[in-house]
């Protein structure tokens, strides 16, 4: 099937999309038609190869070069991850061009001996040459950028899964830099409808859904379908890193403190090395349930994780702090200050610390460093 597009679109090169990935190219059993008519025509221009090569025909020339360069990427020997793609005939299209040359020289030449028929032969050649230029111009205008060709192509591709995903995540794009939030959200709207073809074309299809789980929290907040949506990836890939950076975002969304935590327990439980969940569950145990020990826990290994973070530091330094350890919060916060020396908020806990320990002169000297 794809063997007849391919020479379809040497002929007709109409419509040209970037996609020919599932299920733009549809799934054709080897009995139908379109299969069929395949191997007819493979068949017919073998039995032109083989008869012309003993002459050396250059319709036979042109089969076997065609044949030869078209090999490598046709699936039969190796896969190339893709059904097809319009590039991969580029250098098989010379076979193509050096019979349309020839005939065409042979019609004009030989069959139109009269001075108007042979203008009018060329006129006509002219007129096809034309639209093939004009075609490649105008396609050429629709490769300007991302957005523009996959917002053409998803338009012929409507079925393919790996289209609307492209085209979903350009919309994102788009939309993240819209300052009117009316076109933002029309934008976002578009793109929820994308990447759901693309994930109803293709279920297990795990960017496409991670992208629409951003899309719907983006478009309207709906951290239920966003969740469900990063839920069902990590069912599938347990390590989809970029969920353990949005997904605490989204939580923060969710009014049930209660329901927060179960769904940052259940993102520690996918990856449990994650320095984003680790971080966002230490805050919410210091934070929302007021669980000192699981926030340092979760604290402390979010600092093993990524050192130095500055967040990261205070939080713990805090959470030391309010659960009495005084000695072990001002470590923290001192540390701290190496990363950020004019942090204030920094100079403001290590003044407390000190204060709560009685040590005034300290105390002091940082509170005159802090006004400096």
């Amino acid at each position: 099937y794809t063997f007849l597009v391919y020479l379809k679109l040497l002929v007709f090169p109409h419509p040209l999309t970037v996609d020919y990935y599932p299920y733009h190219i549809p799934l054709v059993a080897l009995t139908e038609w379109q299969s069929l008519l395949g191997i007819a025509v493979i068949l017919a221009l073998g039995v032109v190869a083989i008869i012309g090569f003993r002459n050396k025909s250059i319709y036979a020339y042109a089969v076997w070069f065609y044949a030869a360069s078209f090999s490598v990427v046709s699936n039969l020997f190796f896969s190339i991850g893709t059904f097809m793609n319009e590039r991969f005939i580029f250098i098989s299209s010379f076979a193509f061009t050096l019979v349309v040359g020839y005939l065409l020289a042979k019609i004009i030449n030989e069959k139109f001996q009269q001075k108007n028929l042979k203008l009018a032969a060329i006129g006509l050649f002219a007129v096809v040459l034309g639209l093939y230029g004009f075609k490649t111009v105008h396609r050429n205008s629709q490769w300007e950028n991302e957005f523009i060709l996959f917002g053409n192509d998803v338009k012929v591709s409507k079925n393919s899964a790996f289209t609307n995903n492209a085209y979903g995540g350009a919309l994102i794009e788009k939309a993240l830099i819209e300052k009117d939030s009316t076109k933002r959200e029309m934008l976002l709207a578009r793109a929820v409808s994308h990447l759901s073809k693309s994930v109803h074309v293709f279920p297990k299809f795990d960017k496409a859904e991670y992208l629409l789980g951003n899309a719907h929290f983006l478009y309207n907040k709906n951290y239920t379908d966003a969740l469900k949506c990063y839920f069902n990836v990590l069912s599938r890939d347990p390590e989809y890193k970029d969920i353990f950076v949005n997904a605490p975002l989204v939580i923060y969304e969710i009014p049930d403190k209660t329901y927060r935590g179960v769904v940052l327990d259940s993102l520690y439980n996918y990856n449990p090395n994650s320095f984003e969940v680790n971080n966002h569950l230490g805050a919410y145990y210091l934070i929302d349930k007021v669980d000192f020990d699981k926030a340092i826990k979760h604290l402390s290994k979010a600092n093993a994780i990524k050192k130095n973070d500055l967040l990261v530091l205070k939080n713990l330094g805090v959470a030391y702090f309010n659960k009495g350890e005084i000695k072990l919060a001002e470590t923290v916060f001192l540390n701290a200050l190496q990363v950020a020396p004019n942090d204030k908020q920094l100079f403001q806990y290590i003044i407390t610390v000190y204060k709560q320990q009685g040590n005034n002169k300290l105390a002091a000297e940082y509170e005159a460093r802090l006004k400096q």
